[in-house]
């Protein structure tokens, strides 16, 4: 990866898919809710400790940063040039990069599928960007 390689023309870019960010956050946000709530109902509050009142405040800023987590990718994006690419502010060139794949993952852990730009060098995170695949090809393949 070097900033100042030239990479030819733009031909294309993709950017955040802001309705999947929505959505994974949507439902975080229910999930803690319904989780909460049934807490609530079975064990309602008592006294709370000085050591308590600490450990849920961690607790809870650590819910809040996984709910919002998606929030991150928001500026991600990928420009399609002639001779490379561009993720995130880091120019690669297709001479380094070589072979170019789509990977979908599935894990046990997560209802969604993960998405990758797998790579000789790096396999890149697309997850969270809108219509990836679609664009390279377009810019590639001359497909629509």
């Amino acid at each position: 990866m070097k900033l100042d390689i030239d990479l030819g023309k733009k031909l294309t870019h993709a950017n955040a898919n802001i309705q999947l960010i929505i959505l994974k956050i949507s439902l975080r946000f229910l999930l803690v809710s319904i989780i909460i709530i049934a807490g609530l109902r079975s064990n309602p509050p008592a006294t709370i400790t000085p050591n308590g009142a600490i450990f849920g405040i961690l607790i809870i800023l650590s819910v809040i940063l996984w709910i919002f987590f998606p929030l991150f990718h928001l500026n991600d994006y990928i420009i399609f040039y002639e001779n490379g690419i561009e993720f995130n502010k880091q120019k690669w060139s297709f001479d380094e990069l070589g072979e170019i794949n789509f990977l979908n993952v599935k894990t046990n852990t997560s209802f969604f599928t993960r998405k990758y730009l797998e790579t000789d060098v790096k396999n890149f995170n697309i997850t969270y960007l809108k219509d990836t695949k679609k664009y390279f090809n377009k810019a590639y393949l001359k497909t629509n």
